[in-house]
């Protein structure tokens, strides 16, 4: 496994700008509503992935190793206390937008989500 932090870091960066970036564009020329917030994300995801995929092409093109049964298995055991927590994180994460979809309208968690990824993109730039 190549140690690559700087990467990633950068690619992780590059995408949040990507999608910034995508969904104001989005909101600009479309609604402003969730739906143009939604467009916005998948579209900078998918910009994203495939210059991974094309960065990364020596991977993909590799050798075609398969897992044998012991190191599948110390995948999984390594895994799986990550499952809960990534669970636990995912429901935290969306609460408030569950939240306001209850209590508000559809229009108020399209606003609210791209305000929060806005701050977010401003709290990691700052």
């Amino acid at each position: 496994m190549k140690e690559e932090s700087i990467k990633y870091s950068l690619f992780n960066i590059g995408l949040k700008l990507c999608v910034l970036i995508i969904t104001i564009v989005c909101m600009m020329v479309f609604e402003r509503s969730y739906v143009s917030a939604i467009y916005g994300y998948v579209l900078g995801q998918i910009i994203i992935d495939i210059i991974l995929i094309l960065s990364n092409m020596e991977v993909w093109s590799g050798s075609k190793k398969i897992l044998d049964r012991t190191e599948y298995r110390e995948l999984v055991n390594y895994a799986i206390p990550f499952a809960p927590a990534a669970f636990i994180a995912l429901l935290l994460n969306s609460m408030d937008r569950l939240m306001l979809n209850e209590f508000g309208t559809l229009a108020d968690v399209g606003v609210y989500s791209v305000a929060v990824r806005i701050t977010g993109m401003l709290a990691i730039l700052k």
